[in-house]
């Protein structure tokens, strides 16, 4: 019998309990074994569907990150233009200037996702201390609403990551009971039989891969 290590993968624990499930299905007087790492087996295939879905969670979140960064790099971008328009009209206004840095917004768009809404935030305040007479006013307003979405966008995406982690650590835990058990129930058929017959109810698994050694260099040494 070969047996299981909590360093094992996922769906290396998953195989050898399912095989061990199924050999103890066509043995006879086997059944307590199987039952006794249900459980732990289904414990742990619920933990790895909800591994799944917040691992689907965490990527939609993302996609709406980006769709919502999207969007309000577009709401800059009419604001510039339209800055830039009012100049043409009003010679020596240098309201795009006064607005974005540079009277340019690539350093803005090209910021990181979770900085870009502070920085679009401060553009819009820029646009409010021009007065609510001013023709670019009404664009405050749009930018503090794109702002919004992508902080709400950014919060959902830091739930996600933090419930994917969760469900990841929970998974880890519950595969390492179904280890234990799978284990131990071969001592438990060898006491109560013999040790040839708890060797049939394991399936032959191939020895794990041992994880390859850092090589250890003059420094570390």
């Amino acid at each position: 019998m070969v047996r299981l290590s909590e360093d094992d993968s996922v769906p290396r624990v998953e195989d050898a309990a399912e095989r061990f499930k199924r050999l103890c299905a066509q043995s006879r007087n086997a059944d307590k074994y199987q039952e006794a790492i249900l459980p732990s087996y289904n414990d742990m295939m619920a933990k790895k569907t909800t591994l799944d879905k917040a691992r689907k969670d965490t990527n939609a979140a993302q996609d709406t990150v980006w769709l919502y960064d999207s969007l309000l790099d577009d709401v800059l971008r009419n604001t510039q233009g339209r800055a830039k328009e009012f100049d043409r009209s009003n010679p020596g206004a240098n309201t795009a200037g006064f607005i974005f840095p540079g009277g340019n917004i690539t350093s803005i768009v090209t910021m990181p996702d979770k900085d870009e809404p502070e920085a679009a935030h401060a553009i819009a305040q820029k646009i409010v201390s021009l007065g609510n007479t001013h023709v670019l006013y009404p664009l405050a307003a749009q930018i503090e609403s794109a702002v919004a979405d992508c902080k709400d966008a950014l919060a959902q995406q830091v739930a996600a990551t933090r419930a994917e982690g969760d469900a990841k650590t929970a998974l880890i835990i519950s595969k390492a009971a179904v280890v234990r058990q799978y284990n131990a129930i071969y001592y438990t058929a060898a006491s109560d039989v013999d040790k040839d017959y708890a060797e049939k109810l394991y399936p032959q698994l191939r020895p794990a891969k041992k994880k390859k050694e850092e090589p250890v260099t003059a420094n570390q040494a």
